[in-house]
């Protein structure tokens, strides 16, 4: 049985976080000691932690910052006496910097946490309306497959399930009008209608009617004018070879 769901994964660190920022704070320090240039630009070793923030976690933003120290302290002892503001200013870039990074990676962090428990309670969710189907059910091998067209969402318009009953195995698949998680609540009612349904009536054609009557309710329960339709096709499955299985398709009415 193979079902499409959401798996949430935790920040993990990143190494090009730690490599680039380090990889950028040595090119400065050698640019400023061997290059000859009447031109200095130890304030570009403040755009490590920004590197580092763009890929990592507040634990690489520190870390970037203190690549960026270890590159400046030489560089501050290179330049002589008569730079006093020049170095000030070029430790004060990197500290404000730095501290910007972190409440930035922090923030990010506290984002992707509410990101993930909001992903996990959808999924929980999204599985509750279209369950899981069993690899085996009665004389069937079953697999399954749902590819929302809603980025992110294990659930859309179309809908399927399967139920065991004592005449055989029943099978719905059906489409909702429009698509997406605007018609989750459609396909909730119509699968509950048809799990009901299934175990209670004999035939399928009770079974359609019972799908009838509840999208019905629902469409009764809408807003105003608004147009919905559900098309299903209905299977069943008999134990035995000498009951031919049935089927009944339906439109839902507009």
């Amino acid at each position: 049985m193979r079902h499409a769901t959401n798996r949430c994964t935790t920040v993990r660190p990143r190494p090009l976080a730690v490599v680039l920022p380090a990889l950028w704070a040595l090119a400065v320090l050698v640019w400023e000691l061997i290059v000859p240039s009447p031109v200095h630009v130890p304030q570009l070793l403040s755009a490590a932690p920004v590197i580092a923030c763009a890929a990592g976690r507040r634990t690489e933003v520190l870390l970037a910052g203190v690549f960026a120290l270890a590159a400046l302290v030489p560089l501050d002892v290179a330049s002589g006496p008569g730079s006093t503001g020049y170095r000030l200013g070029a430790y004060g870039t990197l500290a404000v910097t730095v501290t910007a990074g972190w409440l930035a990676a922090k923030r990010r962090s506290r984002l992707h946490g509410d990101l993930v428990r909001t992903r996990e309670i959808a999924s929980v969710a999204q599985q509750a309306v279209v369950q899981p189907v069993p690899s085996r059910m009665g004389p069937l091998t079953l697999a399954t497959g749902y590819l929302s067209a809603t980025r992110g969402a294990a659930v859309g318009g179309d809908l399927y399930g399967a139920v065991a009953v004592p005449w055989g195995v029943r099978l719905v698949i059906g489409d909702v009008r429009g698509h997406g998680l605007a018609a989750i609540g459609t396909v909730s009612a119509a699968l509950g209608v048809f799990r009901e349904a299934a175990h209670d009536e004999p035939s399928l054609s009770g079974v359609l009617r019972r799908l009838e009557r509840g999208f019905g309710r629902v469409r009764s329960a809408g807003a105003e004018g608004a147009e919905e339709f559900l098309t299903v096709l209905l299977l069943e499955v008999r134990p035995t070879a000498r009951s031919p299985p049935s089927a009944a398709a339906t439109p839902g009415r507009t």
